[in-house]
């Protein structure tokens, strides 16, 4: 997952391989989503606990209202939902589009029977994390002393994305 979000991250805003920041992800929907993958975005009301969706079948990545707003204002959260959604499009739509199209429905999948590395969500979620707060500095700004405050405000993240990502790299680390 870190090496596709790095891939993306390279080839779309090559300066924050040299300098730590924000991945734009909110611009990146708007203006590169449709060149990059194919993909369209709306918002549209969705189900209350619903804060986006990906259709794979219908290109579209799909975000509720206030996620919306949130992503414009920056919120941490609503851009690593953001940034999780570029992960199911980046991450799957070869392997479960395919599934999905063939079935023509949606493709349903048991989380408690799918071990953590094949299930789409935990592979979304390790994207965005790379995607926001990318390896090559997680590893540095580490090896720096900073904590998770500090990456939050370098990476516009949440501390709990943040203390997350920074315990997934140290175990790597030592």
């Amino acid at each position: 997952m870190g090496k596709k979000a790095e891939k993306l991250i390279d080839e779309q805003y090559p300066r924050l391989q040299r300098i730590p920041g924000p991945f734009p992800i909110e611009k990146f929907i708007e203006f590169r989503l449709r060149k990059t993958f194919g993909f369209e975005y709306a918002v549209k009301a969705l189900p209350d606990g619903l804060e986006a969706m990906t259709v794979l079948r219908k290109k579209i990545m799909i975000f509720s209202e206030e996620t919306w707003e949130g992503l414009r204002a920056g919120t941490p959260r609503a851009r690593f939902t953001a940034a999780h959604e570029v992960g199911h499009v980046s991450l799957h739509v070869k392997d479960l589009g395919p599934q999905i199209l063939e079935n023509r429905g949606v493709l349903t999948l048991k989380r408690g029977n799918i071990p953590p590395y094949r299930d789409p969500e935990c592979q979304a979620n390790a994207f965005a994390a790379a995607l926001l707060m990318p390896t090559y500095h997680m590893e540095k700004l580490l090896k720096e002393r900073k904590g998770p405050q500090e990456v939050c405000e370098i990476f516009n993240v949440s501390l709990e994305a943040a203390c997350y990502r920074i315990g997934n790299i140290e175990k790597y680390l030592k």
